[in-house]
């Protein structure tokens, strides 16, 4: 993936970000505006106020005061002015926390949203696709990358803030004293700026290594807890450790050095600014007579409380900037993800989708096939499928079975030649309406930690499901005797993966599920390899009893198992080769 600049990428962002979240982030700039002004009265009210505690006549000389406030004495003027110039402080205080409020929330269900886009767009991609992606990485981008960008949106948020309302005090200050301000925001900002330029390749390598780091951990999870019984049997937990621990504290450390990078510069910029205002304050003092220095104490005042803003938000707009430096290769794999599921979606809306009907023949015509367009699976395949037939198909591991079945299913598309369903051709526009012909039984058959309910009916709402057709199901894939006779029945939980289920019960789980889902069309791949011979007669008993209607694609390693077959495709050396019932 080719890396884009972070002013690019960060535009790709915003344009997947939803309409209403637009419209809230106007609503949140109003926001900053008000908070910007607040701090601008908040602050210009601190002269006015200083000086009229510390000057006798101040309330006469000044025309706002004497013009607008009828005030009969010097303490009722205090207590007027300290309360206008504490609820300004106090509503500013307000405004923040609302604003820190909205922040958060439009950030976080921004992050959710572009999280279920990225979600969607694993799950709507092709076949061929996932073929070629890494898992780690997809679990990655899901569980830690998405929110790294949620932290990393909080963050530019919070720097646009904080800008402003850093502009709207240092305009108020350099009115106050414009010679005093102008100095200590270039030495400052001269600082930041070194601080910044000395780090940045510091935080790009730092960054990287995060990302990588955060595929390699995940990996090292799903090793280990993928082969968990030969990590047992084997004894060889300390390596699966070791490769944890390893990437574990790599990423930790650079992590560590981030966050180093990301806080320490308050710390010293805090004592310097402290530094330089005492200095000033000691100017000042050989300088000034007691009459003079009486005269610049509301000034004195205004800075200080200027100051004791501006620090802090200086290294707040320091730390946004790294966040938003740390996360950007996180950032560029997530938009690119988005890119990707904005394209399907454009692509979809502009498909007419078709509908595809099976009632005679499926027809494989000069069909090719290649994963990287150099080595082909298969060359220029002819044959056809009777509707209602049952195939068998045998064939070396590794000769090209179940990409076979992928292609029958549409799951991959052939590298030239057709696929004919009856007189019209399998396309993107037919596709759906084919596949939701077809009920697909693998091998590994996959269960959710769920109820022998929901892993029958798979992917539907269990409040919608049929449990007539549910039972009919479960009774033809002989499992029904064992989920009747478990403590819950239908609704007893089969664990993770099945791990309370025996391979010959999950294979019938899987056999059960496809039944359910009433296909035209069922296809077995080696989906009868774990079940014991007696089981397994009994089932092939029951499939020789369904429908004539229903179409039976069956791969298996037993010959025995295709013996009530109609035809048998023998797959050898990227050629199929057809012939009757052996």
């Amino acid at each position: 993936m080719n890396q884009k600049t972070l002013t690019t990428s960060l535009k790709e962002l915003f344009s997947h970000i939803r309409s209403r979240r637009k419209i809230q982030l106007i609503f949140l700039s109003l926001l900053m505006i008000a908070s910007g002004s607040l701090e601008i009265l908040s602050i210009a009210s601190i002269v006015p106020f200083v000086r009229l505690v510390t000057e006798l006549n101040f309330i006469k000389e000044t025309y706002f005061v004497s013009r607008f406030i009828e005030i009969k004495d010097k303490q009722e003027a205090v207590i007027i002015l300290g309360l206008i110039f504490s609820s300004l402080y106090l509503l500013n205080s307000l405004v923040r926390v609302f604003l820190i409020y909205c922040t958060a929330w439009i950030s976080k269900m921004t992050t959710a949203e572009l999280s279920i886009n990225i979600y969607k767009s694993i799950l709507y991609s092709s076949y061929s696709n996932h073929i070629l992606k890494n898992s780690n990485s997809i679990i990655s981008d899901i569980t830690t990358r998405v929110y790294q960008i949620g932290a990393m949106l909080s963050s530019i948020i919070n720097f646009a803030s904080f800008t402003f309302i850093f502009i709207c005090i240092i305009a108020v200050l350099i009115s106050i004293d414009p010679k005093v301000m102008t100095i200590s925001m270039l030495f400052f900002s001269l600082l930041y700026l070194l601080i910044v330029l000395l780090s940045k390749k510091k935080i790009s390598l730092s960054s990287r290594i995060i990302n990588q780091e955060q595929n390699n951990i995940v990996k090292s999870l799903q090793n280990g807890l993928g082969a968990i019984r030969d990590i047992i049997l084997d004894k060889t937990q300390e390596y699966y450790i070791r490769v944890f621990e390893k990437s574990s504290f790599q990423k930790s450390r650079k992590e560590a050095i981030l966050e180093v990078i990301q806080n320490s510069p308050r710390y010293i910029l805090e004592g310097m600014g402290i530094f330089f205002f005492v200095l000033l304050l000691i100017y000042w003092s050989q300088t000034k007579t007691s009459d003079q220095f009486l005269l610049i104490f509301p000034t004195l005042a205004a800075l200080a409380v200027g100051a004791q803003r501006i620090l802090p938000m200086m290294n707040s707009l320091y730390s946004n900037f790294i966040i938003i430096k740390q996360y950007y290769y996180q950032l560029n794999e997530v938009v690119d993800k988005l890119n990707k599921y904005s394209e399907f979606i454009k692509e979809k809306y502009n498909i007419t989708e078709k509908n595809i009907s099976f009632k005679n023949l499926i027809t494989f015509k000069d069909v090719s096939f290649s994963y990287d367009n150099k080595v082909k699976i298969f060359e220029n395949i002819n044959l056809k499928i009777k509707k209602g037939s049952k195939v068998g198909i045998i064939g070396k591991t590794g000769e090209g079975k179940s990409t076979f079945l992928d292609l029958l299913m549409g799951l991959l598309e052939p590298s030239d030649g057709k696929i004919i369903i009856d007189d019209m051709e399998l396309t993107k526009e037919t596709l759906n309406d084919w596949q939701a012909k077809i009920s697909h039984v693998p091998q590994n058959i996959f269960l959710s930690d769920g109820s022998f309910l929901e892993n029958i009916a798979f992917g539907k709402d269990v409040k919608n499901v049929d449990y007539k057709e549910i039972i009919s199901a479960a009774k033809k894939s002989q499992i029904h005797d064992f989920i009747d006779g478990s403590t819950d029945g239908y609704n007893s939980n089969v664990g993770e993966r099945g791990t309370k289920l025996s391979g010959g019960q999950i294979q019938r789980i899987g056999l059960a599920r496809a039944l359910y889902k009433k296909s035209k069309i069922i296809i077995f791949d080696e989906a009868t390899n774990s079940l014991d011979n007696e089981t397994e007669k009994l089932v092939m008993n029951e499939l020789n009893n369904l429908d004539k209607e229903l179409t039976l694609i069956i791969v298996a390693h037993r010959l025995n198992t295709l013996k009530d077959c109609d035809l048998i495709l023998k797959i050898d050396d990227k050629k199929i080769v057809q012939s009757e019932i052996i």
